[in-house]
């Protein structure tokens, strides 16, 4: 940085005008040519002084890479001016004239691969099939040409190169960034309130990442177990509230952060609970996930999802521990809490490939069976066999939000219903206690060539 005192002084008329001269205008044009809108991107940028000394460390990563591989960039200070910030407060800033913005042509984020002692992890966000070799590779990046301890290697992709694996450090190249983001954060006036208490010297490594604490994934699997098992399974994304977003509030209220943060919540979840009985953790809920860890790792590994968890439940371990005098047996399997999505999924997994294995030796063939029961706007009632959650989902726009359960009832020929209700039922306990079955016949479909007899009003005797 020079001198303060080598720069030239300008005034706040002399600084506007620099700023707008120095835009960089960009027009966005539709697909007939004609220009939809247009923009621009700043280049001059005034810095409070305490701030330089930090953004240039921001830099220092990227403008190595540059001169490394001849890369054009302009960093220079042209000059100083004395602004007030968003508190009306004076600073004493450098103006910084700042052009960086590449991107190697072609190139497209494909995946992350987390490097563990038990395997690679490979977290794959574009729906790309990836060569097997990924699942394997060690920490090498194939753009500069380096072999070092990386817990993390990301994959790129052109179709004149095909896959890449690069490092961090290398990944902007690939993926594109403009630097002047960077000086934008820090300017005067587009400020981040995150750096508001940042003085001198005295500033803080902001944007730099932190390790996630870990976790038991046996335990996510057995939470995931009853949820899934309440609710039905809901992806990430759709409209209802997804089985992951159910996981992280079960675990809000059983740690306590629900009751200190969110009172009212957890009352109706307490509620919720007791109306329905339901508990979680038991004995069986383990004894299901465990079915589910042992069936993951019987399983081959013909996909990327399929090795990452191969790779979590690598790390299982069971015993004997003695305590206070007292021994117990445990069963743990320590992981990253990031991958809490992937081990939540895995109960879906396994249900998905029990049902089809049923389907195949039994349940097919019986369900052709079923009838279309009475006439449509008839009130019947039929002996309960057997009754589940197909899928729930949130119906946000209500005046009062409710959820929505969709079941599947069969009777004891065998025949099929549907009801779709807000009204939650205990599925455990509705088995345990009741006989049958009453219900007003709103339709008669079929699915997959099944004949359904649609309910409303269903109540259990």
């Amino acid at each position: 940085m020079e001198k303060l005192e080598e720069l030239k002084q300008y005034t706040l008329e002399e600084y506007e005008e620099l700023l707008h001269s120095n835009r960089i205008n960009t027009d966005y044009k539709d697909e007939d040519g004609e220009i939809e809108y247009s923009t621009y991107k700043d280049t001059i940028f005034a810095i409070p002084d305490f701030r330089v000394p930090r953004l240039y460390h921001e830099l220092e990563p990227y403008i190595k890479k540059a001169k490394k591989f001849n890369i054009p960039y302009t960093l220079e200070e042209i000059g100083k001016v004395d602004l007030k910030d968003d508190e009306n407060k004076e600073q004493h800033c450098i103006i910084i004239k700042l052009e960086f913005a590449i991107q190697l042509n072609g190139w497209k984020f494909i995946a992350s691969i987390d490097h563990t002692s038990n395997g690679n992890i490979i977290r794959n966000i574009s729906g790309v099939d990836l060569p097997e070799k990924f699942r394997t590779v060690d920490s090498y990046c194939e753009h500069c040409h380096t072999d070092r301890r990386r817990k993390s290697t990301y994959v790129v992709y052109n179709d004149t190169d095909g896959f890449k694996q690069v490092g961090k450090s290398c990944l902007f190249l690939y993926t594109g960034i403009d630097l002047s983001k960077i000086a934008s954060a820090m300017d005067i006036w587009n400020y981040i309130h995150k750096y508001s208490e940042i003085s001198g010297d005295e500033y803080e490594d902001y944007g730099y990442g932190h390790r996630s604490s870990s976790c038991d994934a046996i335990e996510v699997l057995t939470l995931a177990w009853k949820l899934i098992n309440i609710f039905g399974y809901v992806k990430k994304g759709s409209n209802a509230v997804s089985t992951m977003n159910r996981y992280c509030e079960a675990l809000n209220y059983l740690d306590g952060s629900m009751k200190r943060y969110q009172e009212k919540r957890y009352k109706e979840y307490s509620k919720f609970l007791e109306e329905n009985n339901i508990k979680f953790f038991t004995d069986e809920d383990f004894e299901n996930a465990d079915k589910v860890r042992e069936w993951i790792m019987k399983q081959k590994v013909t996909s990327d999802y399929m090795n990452n968890l191969h790779v979590i439940f690598s790390n299982f371990e069971e015993g004997d521990r003695t305590l206070l005098g007292e021994t117990y047996h445990y069963k743990t399997c320590y992981m990253d809490k990031k991958y809490r999505a992937i081990v939540v999924s895995a109960v879906q997994t396994y249900l998905r490939e029990m049902n089809l294995i049923e389907e195949k030796k039994q349940k097919h063939d019986k369900e052709m069976e079923s009838k279309h029961v009475g006439t449509v706007g008839e009130k019947i009632e039929f002996v309960l066999k057997d009754i589940k959650v197909l899928t729930s989902w949130e119906n946000k726009f209500s005046y009062y939000p409710t959820t929505t359960y969709k079941y599947k009832i069969t009777d004891e020929n065998g025949n099929i219903y549907i009801w779709q209700t807000t009204t939650y039922v205990n599925i455990e306990n509705c088995l345990k206690s009741t006989t049958t079955v009453k219900g007003k016949i709103k339709e008669h479909s079929e699915y997959n060539g099944v004949k359904q007899t649609i309910l409303t009003h269903c109540k259990f005797n």
